[in-house]
């Protein structure tokens, strides 16, 4: 089930520190490398992602984290206050993927 806001761990020191979204309740499967960006993703079978650790976020800074289907995790941090946004990528009428998203 989907949470209304994403659950957000920031474990930081005076420079920043590790920093987990979860945009859905576990349980979650294993995590694979991100295509672009320091950090894991947590992915249901689809392709959707469910939740992201980044290894290290500054205290004042913006990181993102890349699936294989190109969807995009995004945080920024303001005096170690957390924003969030998750970006999926448009994809074309008649690919597996458009095919997946599209029988929800």
């Amino acid at each position: 089930m989907k949470s209304k806001k994403p659950e957000i761990t920031y474990d930081k020191d005076e420079d920043g520190g590790l920093l987990a979204v979860y945009f859905f309740e576990g349980p979650y499967g294993p995590a694979t490398e991100a295509k672009e960006g320091d950090g894991v993703l947590f992915t249901a079978p689809n392709g959707e992602i469910l939740g992201a650790i980044f290894d290290w976020v500054g205290l004042n800074d913006k990181q993102s984290l890349t699936s294989k289907s190109g969807d995009c995790v995004e945080v920024t941090t303001r005096n170690g206050k957390v924003t969030t946004r998750l970006a999926k990528k448009k994809r074309k009428a008649g690919t597996v993927a458009a095919s997946r998203l599209a029988s929800r």
